[in-house]
């Protein structure tokens, strides 16, 4: 079950946010609690994906990013198309922040909004609530109560604004 927090954005609403546990290989076809997870993930607006950097991570960035756009293409294309933010996470372990660009460069190649985070020293976060929250605003009303950050968060728009 996802755990619910309100996350306090100072320019704008308040919005929902859950946090899911990782989707791992094989969710789409019923391994672990994915499949499950993902079912909620379809009712959502925009995905979060976040990616460890620390380097103690069981797979590399790109290796989880490619991994965890499978599984979710796998199980229903529609999520593929949905808008996502990535998610670099723990970069206050990351002793050359250098090492990081090559990541972030490929995924912005990609088409992907890039943020580097850290939980610890809260580096990006101020910006990455702010374009959480621009993009909630640019979404249909009917969707944008159920916007998702997925692979750590589940975004939810907040009724009323606050």
């Amino acid at each position: 079950m996802p755990q619910l927090g309100v996350v306090r954005n100072p320019k704008g609403d308040a919005f929902v946010v859950a946090d899911i546990p990782g989707i791992i290989e094989g969710a789409h076809q019923g391994k672990g609690l994915g499949d499950r997870f993902l079912k909620h993930v379809e009712r959502t607006a925009m995905l979060l994906m976040l990616l460890d950097v620390s380097g103690f991570s069981e797979h590399e960035p790109l290796d989880e990013y490619r991994m965890l756009l499978h599984e979710i293409g796998e199980f229903s294309e529609e999520l593929t198309k949905k808008p996502r933010i990535i998610g670099l996470t723990k970069i206050d372990s990351v002793q050359d922040r250098k090492t990081l660009d090559p990541v972030k460069k490929k995924l912005e190649t990609l088409g992907e909004k890039v943020h580097l985070l850290s939980s610890v020293s809260k580096e990006g976060l101020p910006e990455l609530v702010a374009e959480l929250a621009l993009s909630l605003i640019h979404i249909s009303e009917p969707t944008r109560r159920y916007a998702i950050a997925f692979a750590g968060f589940w975004v939810k728009k907040k009724k009323g604004g606050g």
